[in-house]
């Protein structure tokens, strides 16, 4: 996938950085993610996931600390577009993520090149 880093956000201190990549990583080492903006964080999802690699409860507990310790009220979920695939953007309706229309989806993502879903906690 082209978005590979994490983005600092200024709003968040470096530690917190930290414990962010901590946690999504502890739920699969390949994603990344980037606050989109003060309340708006974005995992970027390589669309090859296996779905059965996940763990539910790691996941659900993600969402739960970026509402609880992050203040987060929207979380999305970020695929490349030209390698989209129905597995693991299936697996995410069934806990909440919905499709977003392609005039929604924010900056940096194109929904030309991006197939955005949000979560709102």
């Amino acid at each position: 996938y082209s978005i590979v880093c994490v983005i600092f956000s200024s709003e968040l201190s470096s530690v917190l950085n930290f414990k962010v990549t901590h946690r999504v990583g502890v739920v699969a080492k390949e994603w990344r993610w980037v606050m989109v903006d003060p309340k708006t964080l974005a995992l970027i999802i390589p669309i090859d996931q296996n779905p059965k690699s996940i763990s539910r409860e790691r996941f659900v507990s993600l969402l739960e600390y970026c509402e609880e310790e992050l203040g987060v009220e929207r979380i999305l979920a970020v695929f490349n577009r030209p390698e989209m695939s129905e597995g693991f953007p299936r697996t995410l309706r069934y806990v909440g993520f919905r499709v977003l229309p392609p005039d929604a989806v924010p900056t940096p993502f194109s929904s030309d090149n991006f197939f955005v879903m949000s979560y709102h906690v």
